[in-house]
């Protein structure tokens, strides 16, 4: 008789074959951009400060926003199914791009999120934390922490 066998993949293998999807800085940028857009933000802001010993880009919008529970439901990899309908103007399909293109290009993702009606909530994935304990662990900021 057959068995089944789980072959979730290693969440150290797999975030580092995510990091190589073949993102480049600008491909990367444009997807989370692309997230902004389906969000209805009219003003999106990048900074990326010249001279920091531990570089970073930050993407500021105005969109709707998410939840807590919302923003949780999206930090998971493929969080959408693909064969879901979506809005006319939503440009995502698997639910990956912000991750992946974020992992193609650092080793930490910062979102912070506020929805209408919902407080401010802050999620972290840190590869070095993934590496560390192979598991998809998700950092869920508290407020102190978010201001």
């Amino acid at each position: 008789m057959s068995r089944i066998q789980d072959l979730s993949p290693d969440p150290k293998s797999h975030i580092k074959t995510l990091m190589r999807i073949g993102y480049t800085l600008s491909s990367a940028v444009s997807d989370i951009i692309d997230n902004s857009i389906t969000a209805k933000s009219s003003s999106i802001e990048i900074y990326a400060p010249p001279g920091l010993d531990n570089p970073m880009i930050s993407i500021l919008d105005n969109g709707n926003g998410m939840s807590p529970d919302e923003l949780i439901a999206n930090m998971k990899i493929g969080c959408k199914d693909p064969s879901m309908e979506r809005d006319e103007n939503d440009l995502g399909r698997f639910g990956s791009g912000m991750k992946t293109a974020s992992f193609s290009q650092a080793r930490r993702l910062t979102v912070i999120s506020k929805k209408k009606g919902h407080p401010i909530s802050a999620a972290v994935w840190d590869i070095d934390r993934i590496e560390q304990t192979n598991s998809w662990q998700l950092e869920i900021l508290d407020d102190e922490e978010i201001k």
